[in-house]
Formats: C-alpha cells, structure tokens, sequence
C-alpha cells in the first residue's frame, strides 16, 4: 500500500497546533480554524473577530475536521488516466472506519470537487472532500475515491467556451475504475458504485451519467446541472435515446438553491424529462450551517412505473443560515456545506437505498478504458496558435468591449485557453469571478461558472 495520505507530499499535511486539537491544519495556517488559532493567540485581536457562531465542539462551522487519523488510513493512487499526457493523475483514497475488520465488499462513492480546488487553487483538503467526510454514514459506510482536479493530466479538459473547464468523464471512469481493480472484489461491491460533486464537480456527475450511467447506482449532484456533452442533447432535438434511457434506469436525486444558475441548474431539465411522469412535492425543515439554524427545502420527487425515482432538493435562496454571507444578502451556491456534513439531509440514505441490477454491473475483468486526447488537444491548440498569429491589432479589436478596455484574459499573454469571442462576455466572467460570494470561506470553490 502506498505511503499514507497524512504522510504525502501531493498535499501536504500538519497537525493543528491548538492544545488538544485532532485535526490538521488548513494549507497557509498552523491552525484547522480561527477558533483554535484564538485558542493558541489569545491576545490577537483580528483573530478574537468572531465572524460566525461557534459550532457545538469549539470549531467555526467550516473548519475542515479532518482527523490526522482518518488521513493516516487513507492513500493516493497515481495512474496515467489520458495517454496524451505525462503526468500523471492523483487520486485520494478514503476506506471506511473498520476496513481492516471488513467481512464483506463496501459501497464506493466517487467524489468530484468544485472549480476553486483546480490546479490547486485553494486546499484540497478545505471545503472540498473534507465536507463530505465530515458525514458519519459517509465515513463509516463507504471507501471514498477523490480525484485531485488538475489540467495538466487530463482529469479536465478545456471546453471549448473560453477558458472554462470540465471534468474529462472518460479519463475520471478511466481512473476510478483503475482505483477499483486495485481496491479488488473483496472490498468493493460493484453493484454500489456511486458518484457526488459539488458546483464543476456536479456538472461532471452528470455528464458521468449521461455517458457511465449504466454502470452506477446511483448519484447526486449539488449545485450544478449538466452541459450535456457531446450530442447527448442536441439544441436541435431531443436527447440521444439510449441517453435518455440510461438516465431514466439511474436514481438521482439533485440538490440545488432555486437561484443558483453559477454552474448551471438541473430544474429544466428534470422537469422536460418527467413530463409524463407522476410527481409528488413536499417541504422539509433540514439544519443549517450555523449552530440553531434552519433550511426550508422544497422536494420534487418523481418514480418511473418502470424506471429509477429522481429527486431534486431546492432550498428557497438566498440561504440565510450562515452569518458569514449575510453581508451580501446570504448564500447562493454553496449548498454543499449543508448537505455533506448533515445526516438529516438525506445523502448516505438515498444512495445506499438503490443497487445496480446484476445484468448491468461494472465488472472487474472488463477490459480497461485507454483515453486518447491527442487529437482533440492538436485541434485545440492549433486554434489558439491561431488566433495568437491574427497579430495583437486583431486581438485588441475583439477584446474592446464597451468600457473600451483590453481583455487581460488574453490567451497569447497568458498562456491560457482563448477569451470568449465578445469582450462583453469576459466582463462577465470577471464580474462573476469577482463576486462578493466569492470571498467567502468556501471561495474559489463558489467559481464554478
């Protein structure tokens, strides 16, 4: 077994240096929240601010709570996930509590982060796969696989719209299902596999869905709708039939703020897809994330006759549970931070509920997936060479927008992907990244759009 995660240099860990403290320490800090750093700094004034109320155990409501031994059992796997790359993927490996003591194969749920942890943005290891362990089903029931989401391996792709990425699904089932033959049929159960991710990473649930749906049991995507990929759903047409069909097979139920539109919203969708299918609507009061706080929640759940039920979770946005966004009028994305950590919302249960039918399961004597980009990265690259070589007149010509300023996004300079053909639309893009929800303790994890 590879060295443990605690011990890796891929993310670096440390212990929290409060007295009494369990838990590591965020990346920049020697502390896991500013709670213990007060602790330890008393007389320090910025960090006695007590922005949000203090959780029950004496930690802010976002402090990671990662366990130095939960990450002394876990490990990463490295594989070459797109042969047209040479670095390789890395990939976090969570078993459950008791695995040593296990006497039959778990469930295995694969985890998709956010936009802000790519390329490592923020830590991976702070509100990204953190949260979702922080869920006692999740930890004692499941082995977790989290893939570390970087560009220069393949687990995302460039998509063709500026510079925004997605989770490249061939090169994450290519992966994930590496990690499973490692893991082998004594430890994991291959009629529950199951996939989660919040904002990018839920958008990359989906388009697992719509191309591996068949092999899963089930999935639940928060805070992001699909980009349908491929002719999965052409603008002209209706959805591809076995797509649909593969859809219509898989449990899903979708968590989503009724406002939320930063990386896409699942609303539409399921309702076009369910049109002829009987609903039943319901309101649930679920906790917050700040001690004593509520959440009203709208249900939509509809159950085929012959078919896999769907669910769609939509809080009324914006939430106000979490004092920290109540200076921009409360949260709007970052459902995440509610139902991860939360039993009472519903997760583990609903994906342990369902199973994957013998005919269709994932075996493991299937042949690998080999994932070959090359080409398509030759045709991307050549496109951005070039729009470089249309010379710096033509760059700025398209780059001026109303305010008459030049787009700093530009690829040629940076060595990023191409701007969006309308200065107008990078402006959009700046605004969105700029956005005060993203100043938050979740930040760029907000960024998904």
């Amino acid at each position: 077994m590879p060295a443990s995660a605690w011990d890796s240099l891929i993310v670096k860990c440390g212990p929290c240096k409060a007295p009494g403290c369990q838990y590591r320490a965020v990346r920049g800090s020697e502390y896991c929240c500013r709670y213990c750093q007060h602790a330890a700094c008393p007389d320090s004034a910025d960090v006695a601010r007590e922005c949000c109320p203090r959780s029950p155990d004496g930690h802010e409501p976002e402090c990671p709570r990662l366990k130095r031994c939960v990450l002394q059992r876990s490990w990463w796997e490295l594989f070459q996930c797109d042969q047209s790359y040479d670095e390789e993927a890395a990939c976090l490996v969570v078993p459950p509590d008791n695995f040593e003591s296990l006497s039959a194969p778990s469930p295995v749920l694969l985890f998709l982060s956010g936009n802000g942890h790519v390329n490592d943005r923020e830590d991976f290891l702070w509100g990204c796969v953190d949260t979702l362990l922080r869920n006692p089903e999740v930890q004692s029931k499941f082995f977790v696989v989290a893939p570390k989401p970087t560009t220069s391996c393949g687990l995302l792709r460039y998509t063709g719209d500026g510079w925004k990425k997605s989770w490249a699904e061939d090169a994450v089932w290519a992966f994930f299902t590496e990690v499973l033959r490692r893991l082998g049929p004594s430890q994991v159960d291959p009629a529950r596999l199951y996939s989660t991710g919040l904002s990018l990473g839920a958008a990359g649930v989906w388009h697992l869905a719509v191309t591996f749906g068949h092999y899963m049991a089930a999935v639940a995507p928060i805070s992001g709708g699909c980009g349908w990929p491929g002719n999965s759903w052409p603008e002209d047409a209706g959805p591809d039939p076995i797509v649909k069909a593969r859809l219509e097979a898989l449990p899903i139920r979708a968590y989503q703020i009724d406002v939320d539109t930063r990386a896409g919203n699942p609303e539409r969708d399921m309702t076009w897809l369910c049109w002829d299918v009987e609903e039943e609507r319901a309101e649930l009061c679920l906790p917050g994330v700040d001690p004593g706080t509520t959440v009203e929640v709208k249900t939509r759940c509809w159950q085929r006759r012959a078919g896999a039920p769907w669910d769609l979770w939509m809080p009324v946005g914006p939430l106000q549970d979490h004092s920290f966004w109540s200076r921009w009028g409360g949260d709007s994305h970052c459902l995440w931070t509610r139902v991860y950590p939360f039993p009472e919302w519903g997760l583990a249960e609903f994906l342990l509920r369902h199973s994957t039918p013998k005919a269709r399961q994932w075996r493991f004597d299937d042949p690998p997936l080999l994932v070959d980009t090359t080409e398509l990265r030759r045709q991307q690259e050549a496109a951005w060479a070039e729009e470089a070589a249309a010379g710096p007149q033509a760059r700025a010509r398209e780059a001026v927008g109303a305010d008459g300023a030049a787009d700093e996004h530009d690829h040629a300079a940076t060595g990023q992907p191409p701007r969006p053909v309308a200065a107008s639309e990078a402006k959009k893009a700046r605004v969105a990244q700029e956005a005060p929800e993203a100043l938050g303790p979740e930040a760029d994890a907000a960024r998904a759009a």
